[in-house]
């Protein structure tokens, strides 16, 4: 997919969404500072606002429940979801209906300029509404007045689609009231989003296409978050890290960890051919690879910061293969690897409605009435909003026979979701007995069973979806599965709130520097014993003395399968990266293979230019490339260059890593070199080791060549 033209066309129509909800804000009697200009007067079947009588008697409710938005957190951030919930509901209806999957509604009526849902009701089809609903949109079509009738019917759409209110919540708030005016204008939201050539055909097929345009959607807001002073704060944390992952790592990350454990099972499967990004080591047939799994459904592949679901999606697709080639129809298989295979978990809430939207994409493509089907719903879920639960609450909702047991450690768990879900995300550590765990698993189940089946009472229901929303994090988070990846997420410690810093001092005190290594301990934690897990995260845990303990804990626990060290240009203007396969086993004496995709720090690389580099070595083990000779806008050659630097190390034996003082990952070190930092003695034990001459302050003493005057210089 091109993506080059996606980020200028996310951040225009995030901006008149934006506009467009401020003005509503405005309309509602919301100055900026959240102060109240004017208010709704509410009266028998209606309101009275701005001097005129309106029969809606909804209004002055939603109305308040928009104050109450406004008073607990501010006018901009009000503004920004609603804005957010307004664009991930029109590209997702966009992307609905461009693959057919439900009636053409945003896109042109054949030979007009008019939405197709506002063409309809013209010619008397109002579907999507009835009641008052109805006859407003009639009224406002007698008026000429194809805004407010276009708006209407746009809401009516969002409540009657299951399928979105399933993914993103039903909109039955404030939300309407802030939906924008002028979406039809020429050049307005609409209209860009339907006439745009930005998006091909193809791309709308593409699944992945929601998360990018989230990712530049939110780009403006993490510009303004780094470029701020002071800390991430709870709400800042998902625009400063979240970082779309290129599809080939993603492959390499869910092949080297599912895909190997599906071919300890069943060695001689077809897919070994397909799998392009496979890691295989000679000691790929040790005790340690082992087949971890019986049945298929038990092969779950968990991403703790799931974003917008990249690795899940991918890792779909290579499930799929492997239900087909053990019998199982489509539809069969859909089933099993949305309820079964695939668990997720996202700090920020709209990244993971769109991780389960770009699922269910997926899942349709293979079954188109998986959209149908509200059995079949990703286990993809967010941290919740804090919210109490009483004891009451609890054994309402779990019965005499669990709440006397089990009540006082849920109720801890839950308490501690409350308190630190939205800021520390998938590193919360919480505890719960395997029984405890059981207990909530088939509450939660008899519940989903009550809810579908219509027997619950309002408030019941009421209990069971707020509950839900901590309950399934919590069994999430207290699992264990025989695979985990994921793109973790990347925040020194000295950007990161105090709150989320003291947490990771008590609870990480050994990866407690940044968030991307504090998450290479929540990995191993939530894999089982000889699962796998992999990662992508910046290079520096590999050799910083900070993160000596975290190496030598690695190397004397788990075993490093395979590892990829990419120069910078991966996520763009980057540090360079580390993607890793690591099995949860001590390594046994067993080597790795490493890849290196890099000679100098600062060398930028074109994203693509690294896939094909490791394209060849992976088909050419003895390839060689000549980095002086890389230019962005060239290609790298075919053919390996006998005085290019080598790239792929194999057969390293870990245990060598700790004999280098640090324990460094220096894997590309001659033997000759680590037996002599073994067996000679070191600068250090035979003299004092100092700085040399230094200037004391480089910024006070020296100049840089443009602070000189030229005939000043030799």
């Amino acid at each position: 997919m091109d993506t080059s033209g996606l980020e200028s066309f996310a951040q225009d129509l995030r901006t008149k969404l934006l506009g467009g909800v401020k003005q509503r804000l405005r309309y509602w009697g919301f100055e900026e500072d959240g102060s109240i200009e004017e208010a709704p007067e509410e009266i028998e079947g209606g309101y009275i606002f701005r001097g005129e009588v309106h029969g809606d008697p909804g209004v002055p409710k939603k109305w308040r429940a928009l104050k109450n938005a406004v008073n607990q957190h501010d006018v901009d951030h009000v503004a920004e979801e609603a804005a957010y919930t307004w664009f991930n509901r029109l590209v997702a209806l966009r992307i609905l209906e461009k693959n057919g999957y439900v009636p053409d509604t945003l896109g042109y009526a054949e030979d007009t300029t008019q939405p197709a849902v506002l063409y309809r009701a013209r010619q008397g089809v109002i579907d999507v509404l009835d009641g008052e609903g109805e006859q407003d949109v009639r009224e406002a079509l007698l008026e000429s007045d194809d805004d407010r009738a276009f708006r209407q019917l746009l809401i009516g759409v969002c409540h009657d689609n299951d399928l979105l209110s399933d993914v993103f919540g039903r909109i039955n708030d404030y939300t309407e009231l802030l939906l924008p005016t002028g979406l039809l204008q020429p050049e307005g939201a609409v209209e860009r989003l339907v006439t745009t050539g930005v998006i091909s055909d193809e791309d709308f097929e593409q699944v992945e296409l929601i998360g990018w345009l989230y990712q530049f959607y939110i780009s403006e807001k993490k510009d303004v978050v780094y470029d701020q002073s002071g800390k991430f704060q709870p709400e800042d944390i998902p625009a400063a890290t979240q970082i779309f992952t290129p599809r080939w790592i993603v492959r390499y990350m869910v092949e080297n960890t599912i895909g190997k454990q599906w071919l300890e099972k069943y060695p001689d499967s077809p897919l070994r051919e397909e799998m392009e990004y496979l890691v295989e080591n000679e000691d790929d047939d040790s005790d340690s690879t082992e087949p971890i799994f019986d049945d298929l459904s038990e092969l779950e592949l968990f991403d703790p910061a799931a974003g917008s679901g990249h690795i899940l999606v991918v890792g779909f697709d290579l499930l799929m293969q492997m239900y087909r080639e053990r019998g199982f129809t489509d539809r069969e298989a859909v089933k099993q690897i949305l309820t079964e295979n695939l668990k997720g978990l996202e700090i920020d809430r709209r990244a993971a409605q769109l991780a389960r939207f770009a699922l269910l994409m997926k899942a349709a493509q293979y079954d188109r009435q998986a959209l149908d089907r509200d059995d079949l719903r990703p286990e993809v879920y967010a941290m919740p909003e804090p919210r109490d639960f009483s004891t009451s609450d609890l054994r309402a909702y779990f019965g005499d026979d669990v709440s006397d047991v089990h009540s006082t450690k849920i109720k801890e768990a839950l308490d501690l979701i409350k308190e630190h879900g939205q800021n520390v995300g998938s590193a919360l550590k919480l505890d719960l007995s395997d029984d405890a765990r059981t207990a909530v698993t088939q509450r939660v189940a008899d519940w989903e069973k009550k809810t579908r089946n219509g027997t619950v009472r309002l408030d019941e229901q009421e209990l069971h979806t707020e509950l839900r929303g901590y309950l399934r994090p919590l069994l999430l988070l207290t699992g264990n599965y025989p695979a985990v990846a994921t793109n973790p997420p990347y925040a020194s410690s000295r950007n990161i709130n105090k709150p989320l810093k003291n947490y990771l001092k008590e609870h990480y005190p050994q990866t407690k520097k940044d968030l991307f290594a504090t998450f290479m301990e929540v990995l191993p934690d939530h894999t089982r014993q000889r699962g796998r897990f992999a990662f992508i995260t910046p290079p520096s845990w590999m050799f910083l003395s900070s993160y000596e303990d975290l190496r030598v804990h690695y190397i004397e626990n788990y075993f490093f399968d395979s590892l990829l060290q990419l120069s910078r240009g991966i996520f763009g203007a980057d540090f360079g990266s580390v993607a890793t396969a690591v099995q949860k086993a001590k390594h046994r004496g067993r080597t790795g293979r490493y890849f290196r995709l890099v000679e100098r720090t600062f060398q930028e690389f074109h994203a693509r230019h690294l896939h094909e580099l490791f394209r060849r070595v992976i088909q050419n083990p003895e390839f060689r490339y000549d980095f002086s000779e890389y230019e962005k806008d060239g290609s790298i050659p075919n053919v390996s260059n006998p005085e290019g630097k080598r790239l792929h190390y194999p057969g390293v034996d870990q245990q060598d890593f700790e004999k280098i003082p640090g324990a460094t990952i220096a894997y590309w070190v001659t033997q000759s070199m680590i037996d002599a930092f073994h067996s000679e003695a070191l600068l250090g034990e035979v003299a004092e080791v100092k700085h040399g001459m230094t200037t004391g302050n480089n910024k006070r003493f020296l100049r840089t060549w443009y602070e000189l005057y030229v005939d000043s210089i030799g």
